[in-house]
């Protein structure tokens, strides 16, 4: 009477699984789930001054999973003959000191070590320092109608 009961058990079993596999069960832990690109936010455009450091934000940038990012800044245009660059391009918050008035554009791409972001583009418009009021020699101002002595 043991080896009966022992034997409906081990059907009973088997019959559970088969049916739980017919129903969609698996017995295998499900995949991973994709990991999805990051997504680079550059921040809005920008004003800056001849030869003022800029700092610039990517810091709002985010991976789906969580994962750690990477940053990864570049000059993509410039005016004619400027030679500025960025400081700690590889940071989520660089400086930029622009070196000529005019337009310029940065690109951010950001990785979480196994997809890179599409690239988000920042456009700076730099223009040259106001003028700055310097001392003189102070002037009187004549009343109209009278000639120096």
């Amino acid at each position: 009477m043991n080896q009966g009961i022992h034997i409906r058990t081990v059907f009973l079993l088997m019959s559970l699984g088969v049916l739980s596999i017919a129903c969609g069960g698996s017995t295998t832990p499900p995949p991973p789930p994709e990991n999805l690109r990051p997504v680079a936010r550059a921040g809005s455009s920008q004003e800056g001054v001849v030869d003022h450091a800029v700092e610039l934000d990517g810091s709002a940038s985010s991976d789906p999973e969580g994962q750690s990012l990477s940053y990864a800044w570049t000059v993509v245009s410039a005016p004619s003959g400027s030679k500025a660059a960025l400081s700690q391009q590889s940071s989520a918050k660089p400086s930029f000191t622009p070196d000529l008035e005019g337009g310029y554009v940065l690109r951010l791409v950001v990785s979480d070590g196994t997809h890179e972001s599409e690239p988000a583009f920042l456009t700076l418009s730099v223009r040259s320092a106001a003028p700055t009021a310097r001392p003189g020699a102070s002037r009187r101002r004549r009343p109209p109608g009278r000639t120096p002595t």
